[in-house]
């Protein structure tokens, strides 16, 4: 953080003191009534009662004597950002804040508790101004004194501050004191002054502490301090703040209770006895994962005596969208009369993050059976601080991580989404060109492209997706050059979309309208296939929708294959002239079989048919409420073929590739040397053979035919084994030759395999006879039992080959390793080495092979490594540079040493994945103009680490000489049993119809009630152990509070068709819901259209007399209808409301029944089944 001055801040802090008008509107004072429901939103900036921002960050909330009492620090920075949305990298104290409230939700402002004055001392901070304040929690004590905790910090150019009456030999040398500022009053809204400030070092080894806050135990009323390490934050304590005899308020002894990887944002509460400790990554002020363990008590004896924690388990829930995009503040426990609710408070620091609206983020906790945590990420829902209930409110977003702040960088893999590259070179990332927060995404490609990126909500214990009507919308601009551009949701087996039809230059919300959520499942995404095109879009939400009097009718249709189509998928898809869209996917059977597509609203449509693998036939119009007839035909056959060896003999684990038609297969020969491709759409191909140490020596044509139902087999394609030799010497700096040097060829392969050794002979010669083909590094070093030791030398890469022979002259080079600024790391820093990459890919660790430390890459979260230095004044000529060490990074990651010349030449030797053993790694490169950069770079996963030590340079002055030799080669006696396989391919390939086009109508349809109401009461009861009566909501213990408008909660049942019923919330169990595309690269997408029409008609006759019961995925339809009469299915979707009933957690929630209620007499239409979904 930057230092201010002393003026600065008390100019800066007056400012803010002297008072300021709302940003925003206010809004309206609501007053709490004892058992309300009372809302609370988050993604926004808090008010108070009257309508004013609250401000207050890196607090706590404490109840005293009866009243809820809320602290934080107000920053200068705060009171702009809610209108600029311009971030700051500095940050002015203002003050320390109070509010009170007395249910948690309606806020009064007790006004500034703490000034800049009160936390300047100026013998104690010798005349330096506070540049830090933050992190604080209020305890009482026994005496009545409040005690406020807060970490404190100011600069300190010779450090005599925090080196003062230290008694130890280690001094500080950051130039600055921080240090634990307690200050104290006899009111909790009183004016505290300062009462001490405590240096940490003699308690965990560090002025100060790394994070904290206070935590008072319900139990004993005691109040502690949660802290962690001050240096890399990788160690947690525990320790009680007590009051001396002389007045002076200070810490007890400390008990660590973790020690592991680096946690901030410490903050922990009680629930049913138990004790869970919270924390966060070491990400600044971005968003985070949420971490916990649990203490079974806090007696000093257990805490002294207990295994200290070495790893924190992530909380469930916390990880879709790091914590509602904030990190761990501090928890608040409502203890109702009905239930105990947990409330994670997290902090979003947005005045400094850039990452959202809101400084602030209130979601409650669930708990299972055996106490573990569930984190709810909730936009809105509503608390009952009298009975400790909760519920999700009618407004909620169910979208995780909509705005893409979540993630703190440049990602590819957001989190919450699944992104799919469905063809060619498409590319989903994140760009600062956004709406709200830090990012929006982005979705585009070079040339053609298709791709899509979805999220799938479900029902969780507490927050039920309840069926019924929700709107999809995003805030979106797109260029030109779109052939489908489409927000899409899928539910019941029903895919709903909207089409982009043309091009925005500014952000334009667009909206998704009436999707009928049911089975409490959605999978909601934007689908793009474009040329070139670019969209951007971002703040997606996915709400119930204010729709009245939504009328929607069924259209059904037939389709059928044969043998060759059976265990397919044909999508049918009706398009209005508004680019509303709804699709099913329908499988094939050998046969005719029936199918529904339901939910539409009255209207003309164009109906298209598509499936992978088949073309279809349809005819061009239908009855109302019908599709036309679809008929669907194989377009796939069959490749088969053998690979042998030149002597014809099978060769088994030959990887097989066919690519072509927009599709890409791989097979591996089985110990007969064969292969086959089935289901591969007709058309042209081509095939390629690979097997380490072998090369194709004939078969294998360029071109593979496929036609439908047609088995093409290929000639045998014969494969030679590839051995090359490689050999030469290894000479001295003075060209003497070097007897017992250890020469290594390894593979130039990002995966660990095989490694060839040999050593020098007494004249310094050394021969690889038969090395398997492919491209290697040899490297060469003159102690073999310690490589780190001493300069290893090179030739680079060479490629080896059957077909000639290779004679290299190593040499080793002058050492110039002494130009490389701290080349072992082994003062546990990285000072010399510039950071290109992320935090996490420049960091030390220790070494688990030799010295003391090592560079260390390593994150909790995908990042970029590029740890690199530029060396000056080298002779011209070649070099040798080097490193030794070992890595474990996933499939699709890279991590090279690498060198660069002032020509902008650069070499790289791939350090190799899956954990082998520290190895050396080394390239040649020449210096043309006395310059060099040197490092480490590359891209890694989330977990995955390297180990890099002990970097060396070698001048050699000339280049190393390389000769090769052409062998001729040997021929291979043909196996007598041998019999070549006859090539089969098909003459011609036939035109099939794979787009066709229809209409279709959609006359009848019946309304969708959507009574938009609140969600269900949490469910569970108090923990054992605490009091209170009822027994109708989910326990949740939390230490935190609630801001914003308070607004009554409204109840009611939900009303289907002409029944009343109760909606319960479904399971998470429920049904898999169809996408709208697969994970493989797509092909050809074969398709036919057809128009229908829908109009609305209300006017309905029901008949009790014919009532069947049937399963909400049946396809099957009674086709007993008179000339000229349309078959119509009117649903009736239900609201999705509240249930007030309680939720029993050990039955699973049922889901709709269909039944035939009546017959439907239609004047002039002839006699319909009329269907209506009851839910229960």
């Amino acid at each position: 953080m930057r230092k201010i001055s002393k003026a600065a801040s008390f100019l800066c802090a007056a400012t803010m003191l002297a008072g300021s008008m709302p940003i925003m509107g206010t809004m309206p004072s609501v007053q709490a009534k004892n058992g309300e429901f009372q809302q609370i939103t988050n993604d926004t900036f808090f008010k108070d009662k009257d309508g004013n921002f609250i401000y207050s960050q890196g607090g706590g909330i404490f109840e005293f004597d009866g009243k809820y009492y809320w602290y934080g620090v107000k920053y200068a920075e705060a009171v702009t950002y809610p209108e600029t949305k311009v971030l700051s990298s500095e940050n002015h104290f203002v003050g320390i804040t109070c509010y009170s409230s007395t249910d948690l939700v309606n806020w009064t402002d007790e006004g500034i508790i703490a000034t800049p004055e009160d936390v300047y001392n100026e013998t104690i901070m010798e005349g330096q101004q506070a540049a830090w304040v933050g992190r604080l929690g209020v305890t009482k004590l026994s005496d009545g004194t409040y005690a406020l905790l807060v970490q404190h910090e100011c600069d300190d150019a010779d450090n005599s501050i925090d080196n003062a009456n230290r008694g130890d030999t280690k001094a500080e040398t950051d130039g600055w004191s921080k240090q634990v500022l307690i200050m104290t009053s006899d009111k909790p809204n009183g004016h505290f002054t300062w009462n001490n400030r405590v240096n940490m070092k003699s308690y965990i080894g560090t002025t100060n502490t790394g994070d904290q806050t206070v935590f008072v135990d319900p139990a004993t009323g005691q109040g502690y301090l949660l802290y962690s390490y001050g240096s890399g934050r990788g160690k947690m304590y525990l320790s009680k703040v007590v009051k001396g005899d002389d007045g002076i308020v200070t810490l007890d002894e400390s008990r660590m209770i973790y020690s592991g990887a680096g946690r901030e944002g410490n903050c922990m509460f009680e629930y049913g006895g138990k004790y869970y400790v919270c924390a966060s990554d070491l990400y600044g002020w971005n968003a985070s994962h949420g971490y916990y363990l649990v203490l079974d008590s806090l007696d000093d004896e257990y805490l002294k005596s207990r295994p200290v924690t070495t790893s924190m388990q992530l909380m469930d829930g916390a990880n879709d969208d790091y914590c509602h995009v904030s990190q761990t503040g501090f928890f608040y426990t409502v203890r109702g009369s009905k239930q105990d609710t947990v409330i994670f408070c997290g902090d979003r620091w947005s005045d400094f993050a850039d990452n959202g609206d809101g400084y602030n983020v209130w979601c409650p906790l669930s708990f299972d059976e055996n106490g573990k945590p569930f984190f709810n990420s909730v936009s809105s829902w509503k608390l009952n601080a009298s009975t400790g209930e909760w519920k999700v409110a009618s407004d909620n977003n169910y979208v995780k991580n909509g705005s893409f702040d979540a993630d703190r960088i440049t990602v590819t893999d957001f989190v919450g989404w699944n992104e799919e590259i469905l063809d060619g070179n498409g590319s989903i990332t994140n760009n600062k060109d956004c709406v709200t927060g830090k990012y929006a995404l982005i979705m585009s490609g070079h040339g053609a492209y298709e791709e899509q990126i979805s999220q799938t909500v479900l029902s969780t214990k507490d927050v039920a997706l309840a069926d019924g009507i929700y709107d999809f919308s995003a805030k979106v601009k797109n260029t030109e050059g779109f052939s489908d551009l489409s927000l899409y949701a899928t539910s019941g087996g029903v895919t709903y979309g909207q089409k982009l039809l043309t091009a925005n230059e500014a952000y334009t919300e667009v909206t998704l309208k009436n999707v009928v959520v049911e089975n409490g499942q959605v999978t909601i995404g934007i689908h793009a296939k474009g040329d070139g095109a670019i969209l951007y879009a971002d703040d997606f939400t996915f709400k119930k929708s204010d729709v009245k009097d939504y009328a929607t009718g069924t259209l059904t249709g037939k389709i059928s294959g044969d043998s060759a189509t059976s265990g397919k998928t044909v999508k049918v898809k009706a398009t209005d002239a508004e680019g509303r869209y709804f699709e099913k996917s329908v499988a094939l059977t050998e046969g005719e079989s029936e199918y529904k597509l339901e939910h539409i609203p009255a209207g003309t449509y164009s109906i298209e048919a598509s499936g992978d693998g088949v073309a279809i036939k349809i005819d061009e119009s239908a009855k109302d409420n019908t599709v036309a007839a679809i008929k669907a035909i194989s377009t796939t056959g069959t490749v088969k073929g053998r690979v042998v060896t030149k002597a014809g003999k099978a060769l088994a684990g030959v990887k097989v590739e066919l690519s072509g038609e927009g599709k890409e297969f791989e097979a591996t020969t089985d110990d007969n040397g064969e292969y086959s491709f089935d289901d591969v759409n007709q058309g042209s191909y081509s095939i390629k053979y690979s097997l380490s140490g072998y090369s194709l020596a004939s078969g294998g044509e360029a071109e593979t035919k496929v036609a439908a139902g047609f088995t093409t087999v290929k000639s045998d394609a014969m494969m030679g084994k590839e051995l090359g030799k490689v050999a030469g010497t290894v000479r001295n700096t003075s060209g003497d030759t070097v007897s017992d040097a250890l020469v290594i060829a390894r593979p130039n392969e990002a995966e660990y395999g095989d490694r060839f050794t040999t050593r020098t002979d007494s004249e310094g010669h050394f021969e690889f006879e038969s090395l398997p083909g492919g491209e290697y590094v040899i490297v060469a070093t003159s102690t073999p039992d310690k490589q780190y030791t001493s300069l290893p030398t090179t030739a680079g890469k060479i490629t080896v080959s059957s077909t000639k022979s290779i004679d290299i002259s190593l040499r080793f080079g002058d050492d110039k390793t002494s130009t490389i600024n701290n080349p072992t790391f082994d003062g546990k820093s990285v000072s010399g080495w510039s950071n290109g990459g992320d935090a996490g890919g420049c960091r030390t660790g220790k070494n688990q092979s030799h010295g003391t430390y090592d560079l260390a890459p390593w994150a909790n979260s995908d990042f970029k490594v590029d740890t690199y230095q530029n060396l000056e004044g080298l002779d011209n000529g070649y070099y040798i540079l080097s490193a030794f060490g070992h890595s474990d990074y996933a499939e699709g990651d890279s991590l090279s040493l690498y060198a660069t010349n002032g020509d902008g030449d650069t070499y790289t030797d791939t350090i190799a994945r899956g954990d082998g053993p520290y190895e050396l790694y080394a390239v040649k490169i020449k210096v043309t103009d006395g310059t060099l950069t040197i490092g480490i770079r590359g891209n890694m996963s989330s977990g995955k680490w390297a180990n890099i030590d002990d970097f060396h340079l070698g001048y050699l002055g000339d280049d190393i000489s390389i000769s090769t030799e052409t062998v001729e080669q040997e021929s291979e006696e043909m196996d007598p049993d041998y019999t070549p396989a006859v090539a089969v391919s098909p003459e011609s390939i036939e035109d099939m119809t794979l787009v066709g086009t229809s209409t279709a109508v959609v006359k009848k349809t019946s309304k969708e009630d959507n009574n938009k109401s609140d969600g269900n009461t949490s469910s569970g009861s108090k923990p054992s152990g605490q009091s209170g009566s009822g027994n109708t909501s989910a326990g949740s213990t939390s230490s935190g509070s609630t801001p914003a408008s308070a607004t009554p909660s409204s109840n009611g049942n939900t009303k289907t068709a002409d029944s009343t019923v109760v909606a319960q919330a479904p399971t998470a169990s429920a049904n898999n819901v169809n996408t709208i595309s697969n994970n493989n690269k797509t092909g050809r997408n074969n398709t036919t259209r057809s128009n229908q029409h829908v109009d609305t008609t209300e006017e309905v006759t029901e008949d009790s007399t014919d009532v069947t019961v049937e399963d909400s995925t049946e396809t099957a339809l009674n086709n007993e209808t008179a000339d000229d009469t349309t078959e119509i299915q009117e649903d009736t979707v239900p609201a999705a409301a509240e249930d007030t009933t309680t939720i029993d957690d050990s039955k699973t929630n049922p889901g709709f029944v269909v039944a035939v209620i009546g017959i439907v007499a239609l004047a002039g239409a002839g006699i319909a089944a009329l269907k209506f979904k009851i839910f229960k």
